[in-house]
């Protein structure tokens, strides 16, 4: 104990005796985020320094972080078609200025991304504020000027009366306007008439900084472009435009079900879909948004009700509705498309309605290759599904074996993925209990 007092003393003495830190003091703080408007792109990684702030997907935000007023590097990483490691893509220094705003953009490709910096001043409110504070920026290439309008339900666009105009790369200023339930309308420039966004009534809280931001649309949704929403200090929600129906896909796994009719009402006077046997997928069929009550009967009698359910559902969004047996009775589960495109690799995704078998595992191996050695990619029980799975652009066969086993009951399926890709795949029944079936789901 005594070595111990005795080497405290000597390191408070020293500490007593240190010089002053030499670093600066801070005045102040800034806040910093970030949005990847790099088209279908991998997540990549934002930090300062080498300090992780957030990891974004296209459209992503990071939330609004405050640092000190000092000069940073600010890094973007992520991992290029072919690579296991990170690859630095872009660094931008920027000093941080007290009070002051700073959302760096990525957009441009990976192979030689850009970096700009859109600025403003921190938003300020007072104690008793009504007001919020909205600004808008264009990240969809494809468009020209848009005119931005915000008004309560069923006030349409008037010429003259748009709160913003911004230009594609650009953001506006902050506009305060009055807390209230609005719809944003975003319009061709100076064309009231040509909608080419419009939201549900959403409210808008007072004493908030709103940040709307449009991107280009993918296969992810139905609706042409993407309207996200961030908060100052948060990342960005995907708001639904209005106009965009939501879509349904219906797949009929349940071996033992009759052909089938699908009514979107209780009242069956609604027919969505007819006469599907087991195996069947629909195309995307549009539903109204909100919840839809599901009646399936037989095929023709309207009397055999076989299932009833509901789906809540959101504008745009494609959802997928697997029907399948639960021992002796019919049940049906829902899970939203993965359908966005990610330009460094293939995604697979694969539901499991093999009521046989009590889970089976899936393998992936290169084209023409046996499973001898390999290990499973992925354990699926029943029903259910997987994980998305990324994947190199190559030629694989699958496999499908029962649980912790190597014997084949599907496969193998031959796979020739590109980059971008994004494949559904559905594991069926089959007449043999022993054996189980692998369905590329198609297009819709």
């Amino acid at each position: 104990m005594k070595w111990i007092l005795t080497g405290l003393a000597a390191l408070l003495l020293a500490a007593g005796c240190a010089k002053e830190s030499s670093l600066p003091t801070p005045s102040g703080k800034g806040t910093i985020r970030a949005v990847n408007a790099i088209a279908n792109s991998p997540n990549v990684a934002f930090s300062i320094e080498e300090r992780g702030i957030g990891t974004l997907g296209w459209k992503a935000f990071s939330g609004g972080v405050r640092f000190d007023d000092f000069e940073y590097n600010f890094n973007f990483d992520t991992a290029l078609a072919g690579n296991l490691s990170t690859t630095r893509v872009a660094t931008v220094t920027q000093k941080v200025d007290a009070g002051r705003d700073y959302t760096f953009v990525l957009t441009g490709n990976l192979a030689s991304p850009t970096v700009t910096t859109w600025e403003a001043d921190e938003p300020q409110f007072g104690d008793s504020a009504t007001t919020f504070l909205l600004r808008f920026g264009h990240l969809a290439p494809t468009l020209g000027d848009l005119d931005v309008y915000a008004a309560e339900a069923g006030v349409d666009p008037v010429a003259g009366m748009a709160i913003a105009t911004v230009s594609n790369g650009a953001v506006s200023d902050y506009v305060e306007l009055e807390s209230a339930s609005l719809v944003i309308t975003v319009t061709e420039n100076n064309d009231p008439g040509a909608i080419v966004y419009q939201t549900n009534t959403l409210a808008y809280n007072a004493s908030t900084a709103y940040f709307l931001t449009i991107f280009d649309g993918d296969p992810a949704n139905a609706a042409p472009y993407e309207l996200r929403l961030a908060t100052n200090s948060s990342g960005a929600n995907t708001l639904t435009d209005a106009r965009v129906a939501p879509t349904v896909r219906i797949m009929q796994t349940a071996m033992n079900l009759p052909s089938a009719d699908v009514y979107q009402d209780e009242a069956l006077t609604d027919l969505l879909a007819e006469d599907l046997a087991f195996g069947d997928i629909t195309g995307d069929l549009e539903i109204d948004a909100g919840t839809t009550e599901f009646t399936i009967t037989a095929a023709d009698n309207a009397g055999s009700i076989l299932l009833e359910g509901s789906l809540t559902t959101a504008s745009g969004v494609p959802n997928n509705v697997v029907i399948f047996r639960d021992e002796a009775e019919f049940d049906a589960t829902s899970y939203v498309a993965d359908r966005r495109p990610v330009s460094t690799y293939a995604k697979l995704r694969v539901f499991n309605s093999v009521s046989n078998f009590e889970g089976l595992d899936l393998y992936l191996v290169d084209a023409d290759e046996p499973i001898d050695d390999a290990i499973p990619r992925q354990g699926l029980g029943y029903p259910s599904l997987g994980n998305t799975l990324t994947l190199a652009a190559d030629s694989y066969d699958l496999y499908v074996t029962e649980v912790g086993e190597k014997t084949v009951v599907a496969g193998p399926e031959r796979l020739d993925l590109a980059l971008g890709d994004s494949v559904e795949v559905l594991l069926l029944d089959t007449a043999d209990p022993a054996t189980a079936e692998i369905v590329i789901v198609p297009p819709p």
